[in-house]
Formats: structure tokens, C-alpha cells, sequence
């Protein structure tokens, strides 16, 4: 089964002490609750459950969009900002498209901008911020897709295994591997641990969220203090996609204009 909408107003927390409902309905009996008639109906303000030190285990609710029964789906799913790669990029998908809600079930924000400059959702630069954090996605990976997207994004003559020799030792390289795309989708040959994917997405996002780490693809350009893509055609991107995007992405002068002098001046030969 795939869930498709995994987040937090679809989990809820069951009730272990039944005491609780019982002291609910004597308040009610006690102190009634505000309420007005209008025409057939009658209203109630709601009144507040008391919470107890030991709920209950969470449960997924709404499966209103659930996939039962296949082993892959090709239908369009999930709310934009959640969505997989193989989702976005048109691609038959799997149970697998539910670990990319994780980070946003623990941290209550999203990992990824989905936005581009003109704040309206779009899928190449949720693309590109997938591709600066989880590096880019493998060439058998992409040739999945059905979508003119791949053409549009990614360049598939480019080099792919490269990487930048300075790297953020705030995450280690460990971190690092479990973070790659083909290690989520096993592409190597062996089924994704799914105990790795979830501390990738939990570890690496966050680092990324409180930037404390430069994504893969990008670099600190010192004269004016802006994170761009130095490496468009090394990293699989169009030189004037992902390039542009991860300007947008993480330009801010204002906000980030300490921490960028700091990476910028840093002595890289110390992460070797």
C-alpha cells in the first residue's frame, strides 16, 4: 500500500484511558457548551479534551488517495511540495514516494523550496533543490522518466561522478552516501534500507535547513557573497537552469552575509 499524503494532520494519536472521554462528557453535563440554532441545525463551540501525559499510538488516517494492490502506479499523486522525484519528473512510482514526507512530519516545515522567484510552484526548482542536497540524479534513474522534463532539466552527456574537494564537515561523509540518490532507490542493484533513507532525510535536511552546509552543487562566490552553481555541466544541469535556480534558491545577502563570509574564507585543505 502507498499512502500518497503522509503528514501531520493525517496522523492522529489513539486514546489508552478511557477515563478521559467519561470526564469530557461530565463537563459537558456540568458547564454545557455555547451553541446556536440555525434553522434545522444546532451548533456547538468545541470544548477541549484534556490531554493525558500518556496518549496513545499514533495512527494514519486519510487514505482517501491510498494505492492498494500494484506493485507501481503511474498516476499523478501527493500535494506539490511533498512530491517525489519520480512524481515530478512522470516516472512509475512505487511505496517508496512516501519517505519524501518524513522530514516534514518531524521538523513541521518543508525540506525543499518548491517555489520559484515569482513564489508559484514549479517543478524545476524543487527539482534543483533536490539535486543540491541528494547530488544528482543517476542516468538509469532518469531514463524512467516519460516527461519532456528530463530533457528540459538535466543535460544527460554531462559527467556525473564528480564532487566538490571542500565540503561542510558538519555532516559526515557517511551521511553523505546514505544521502545519495541511488542509494534511495537501490539503484545499485540491492532493495534501499529504509532505516538509512529516513536518517538521511532527517540528518542531511536538516543541515540544509539551518544552513550549516553548502549544497553539493554549489559554492560560495566571494567577491559578492552569493552561493551559485560552479559546476552546471559536471553536476548533469542546464547551465541556465539549475545554475539560475540555485542562485534564487539561496541568495540572501541580508540573513546570510556572516555565514558566507565564514565558508567562503575557510581553509578547504582541513576537509581533506
Amino acid at each position: 500500500m502507498v499512502h500518497t499524503d503522509l503528514q501531520e494532520r493525517n496522523i492522529i494519536l489513539g486514546i489508552e484511558d478511557d477515563s478521559i472521554l467519561e470526564e469530557f462528557a461530565r463537563s459537558e453535563l456540568r458547564h454545557p457548551s455555547p451553541r446556536k440554532v440555525d434553522g434545522d441545525r444546532i451548533i456547538y463551540k468545541s470544548r477541549d479534551l484534556v490531554i493525558t501525559k500518556n496518549p496513545g499510538r499514533p495512527v494514519i488516517t486519510d487514505f482517501g488517495e491510498a494505492r492498494i494492490g500494484q506493485q507501481t502506479y503511474d498516476d499523478d499523486i501527493q500535494p506539490f511540495q511533498y512530491r517525489a522525484p519520480e512524481v515530478i519528473m512522470d516516472m512509475p512510482w512505487s511505496y517508496k514516494v512516501d519517505i519524501w514526507n518524513i522530514w516534514d512530519l518531524f521538523e513541521d516545515k518543508n525540506m525543499f523550496n518548491t517555489r520559484g522567484p515569482d513564489g508559484v510552484p514549479d517543478s524545476l526548482y524543487h527539482m534543483a533543490h533536490i539535486t543540491a542536497l541528494l547530488g544528482p540524479a543517476p542516468l538509469d534513474f532518469l531514463e524512467r522518466s516519460r516527461s519532456e522534463r528530463r530533457q528540459e532539466y538535466y543535460d544527460p552527456k554531462a559527467p556525473t561522478n564528480t564532487r566538490l574537494t571542500c565540503r561542510s564537515r558538519i555532516i559526515d561523509a557517511t551521511i553523505f552516501k546514505m544521502a545519495q540518490m541511488t542509494a534511495i532507490y537501490g539503484l545499485g542493484g540491492e532493495e534501499p534500507k529504509m532505516e538509512h533513507v529516513a536518517a538521511s532525510a532527517l540528518l542531511v535536511g536538516g543541515a540544509l535547513a539551518q544552513k550549516k552546509t553548502i549544497p553539493a552543487c554549489c559554492s560560495v562566490h566571494t567577491t559578492n557573497k552569493i552561493l551559485r552553481c560552479e559546476y552546471p555541466q559536471k553536476f548533469g544541469c542546464l547551465q541556465n537552469g539549475f545554475k539560475a535556480t540555485c542562485n534564487a534558491a539561496y541568495f540572501d545577502v541580508n540573513r546570510e552575509e556572516k555565514q558566507l563570509n565564514l565558508v567562503a574564507n575557510r581553509d578547504c585543505t582541513q576537509d581533506k
